[in-house]
């Protein structure tokens, strides 16, 4: 539901910008868990030349993926990444999302993917804000 969506983005994005006490609870949880997760916004990849061809990787469950994702992305939920990584171009950048700046399914995945040489990043938006921006979908 759109209406939920808009009021659960701003409650998150009031959070994240307004509290203190969840950011820093947000950055030492990811600190904790995984090494530093470079981002990505929707401007960038579509403003840089040198990223004409990215390939996006949904990590969020299947069912959510199916509901609506980016266009062209290729779905592996992050608990079958690591028996999946033959579907993965590793000469091309793989730009992971997942539900947002709260889910760290993306985190885990970017992580795991550098870890194996594959030039991965984060994108900051998820599905509903990329649509939001005008960005194609499926």
């Amino acid at each position: 539901n759109s209406d939920v969506y808009a009021l659960w983005n701003a409650l998150q994005a009031y959070g994240l910008r307004n509290s203190l006490e969840i950011r820093d609870t947000m950055g030492r949880f990811k600190n904790e868990w995984f090494d530093k997760v470079d981002y990505i916004t929707a401007e960038e990849i579509f403003d840089n030349d040198p990223m004409d061809n990215p390939f996006f990787l949904d990590v969020r469950p299947k069912r959510e993926f199916e509901k609506e994702s980016i266009a062209n992305a290729k779905s592996i939920p992050i608990e079958q990444l690591k028996d999946s990584l033959s579907q993965l171009p590793k000469d091309r950048q793989i730009v992971v999302y997942c539900r947002g700046p709260l889910c760290v399914f993306a985190d885990e995945a970017v992580q795991y993917l550098r870890e194996r040489g594959y030039d991965a990043i984060r994108l900051q938006e998820e599905v509903k804000e990329w649509k939001q921006k005008g960005y194609p979908i499926n």
